[in-house]
């Protein structure tokens, strides 16, 4: 599988040098990674056609409410006491924020440090053409709750700031019950200061106005505690 994702953004980023000036026109990252969306399945799951190919994406970052049965619905339901009937009104409104905003539209994706999860489906920041980062204002109007999987946290700073905002304000789904999804914490632990690692920061710069993604000579095998659900 890794193999087969290095020559397909390998294929990308030829097909995306011999397009030529015509794409340089276009107002969005340069990113070979550039395609149609054909398909909204959730809030934060998408299906992209691109020139080699069409794939699944899972958007970074984000955690939308469940919309179809799953270990993951499972899970969220035992821990959130929502109903099913509940959890799937959220779900559905999450995914027809995202088919207003997605469905037919032009994109183009940015990679963070993983290119993939263990189902296969590309990890990506997705762009709109006018420069919109749409993990970020998926967040910001309510319709997801931030969720960071480390190594992926590029953008994470902005992210968990966007979420804390939108949930203050009581935006989209925070206003419907989607506190109930959230982690619930125990007390905190102060970690030994000898197993802090000095590098272990995420980071705090602004979103770039446009961000470009380096092709990788290749790519590792995908981690096992990536994201971890299907939907």
């Amino acid at each position: 599988m890794p193999r087969l994702l290095a020559r397909f953004l390998l294929f990308a980023a030829l097909a995306g040098a011999a397009r030529g000036v015509a794409d340089d026109a276009l107002p969005w990252p340069a990113t070979p990674l550039r395609g149609v969306v054909t398909r909204v399945a959730d809030g934060d799951t998408i299906t992209v056609r691109l020139p080699q190919g069409t794939r699944s994406v899972r958007l970074i970052g984000v955690d939308a409410p469940e919309l179809h049965d799953s270990a993951h619905m499972e899970r969220d339901l035992e821990r959130s006491h929502l109903s099913r009937e509940a959890m799937i009104t959220l779900g559905r409104e999450a995914r027809e924020f995202a088919v207003r905003r997605l469905q037919g539209k032009k994109v183009a994706l940015e990679l963070d440090v993983e290119h993939q999860d263990g189902y296969g489906r590309l990890l990506a920041y997705v762009w709109l053409p006018d420069r919109t980062l749409f993990n970020a204002e998926l967040i910001k109007a309510g319709y997801a709750r931030p969720y960071t999987v480390p190594p992926n946290v590029r953008h994470a700073a902005e992210l968990r700031a966007l979420g804390a905002e939108a949930r203050k304000a009581r935006r989209g789904l925070w206003n419907e019950g989607l506190e109930a999804l959230e982690p619930r914490r125990g007390p905190r632990m102060r970690a030994p200061r000898a197993s802090r690692a000095p590098d272990a920061q995420t980071p705090s710069a602004p979103l770039p106005p446009a961000p470009s993604v380096p092709e990788p000579p290749g790519l590792p095998s995908p981690a096992p505690d990536g994201h971890r659900s299907p939907s």
